[in-house]
């Protein structure tokens, strides 16, 4: 069969939203807050994970994004 007939598989994944504690983790973790005991199991994992590439840096305040107005 040539090439250009044979069909392309793709995978395609759905991904659940994070939870409100996983959230705050995953923040805490780009702007080098501590890691607050309280979170579940997996926004803790989510946290040092995220912790663990960027080195306890606070990489967020060189890219804050200027407030957008809205309606205007």
């Amino acid at each position: 069969m040539p090439t250009s007939a044979r069909r392309r598989c793709t995978l395609t994944t759905t991904v659940a939203p994070l939870t409100h504690d996983e959230l705050k983790a995953a923040e805490a973790a780009f702007r080098a807050i501590p890691l607050d005991p309280k979170w579940s199991r997996n926004a803790q994992q989510i946290y040092l994970r995220i912790l663990a590439v960027t080195n306890g840096r606070d990489i967020v305040t060189d890219m804050e994004i200027p407030t957008l107005a809205v309606g205007g």
